[in-house]
């Protein structure tokens, strides 16, 4: 799964929004949910 804004590969788990899992991209630092 790649980044949304910059298409990075890098990123960590956030936690949870309305029980779907969060990520934060380690290159450009975009919260994104999938």
């Amino acid at each position: 799964m790649d980044c949304p804004r910059c298409g990075s590969i890098n990123y960590n788990k956030d936690g949870f929004v309305k029980g779907r899992q969060r990520y934060a991209c380690k290159a450009c630092r975009y919260h994104y949910t999938v």
